[in-house]
């Protein structure tokens, strides 16, 4: 799903498709902060440079610096 619907459907289908054991994929296009409750409960979050940017809160011009905020989400959850 993407941040193209409403954020708090958002949030309902992540708690209620997890209670259901299903797998939950966002794309959080466009770029809104999520809490770390929500992020520990996707299976796949799939960031552009410009969305990791904005949710890392940081503004990585390199590679190896947009790794280490990957790697960052990875251990949320």
């Amino acid at each position: 799903m993407q941040h193209e619907i409403p954020v708090d459907t958002v949030k309902f289908i992540i708690k209620e498709g997890k209670k259901l054991g299903k797998m939950i994929i966002l794309n959080p296009a466009p770029a809104l902060i999520i809490e770390d409750t929500h992020l520990n409960s996707l299976d796949y979050l799939i960031l552009n440079e410009t969305e990791l940017d904005f949710m890392s809160g940081t503004k990585n011009n390199n590679n190896k610096e947009r790794i280490k905020e990957c790697k960052n989400f990875i251990n949320k959850g």
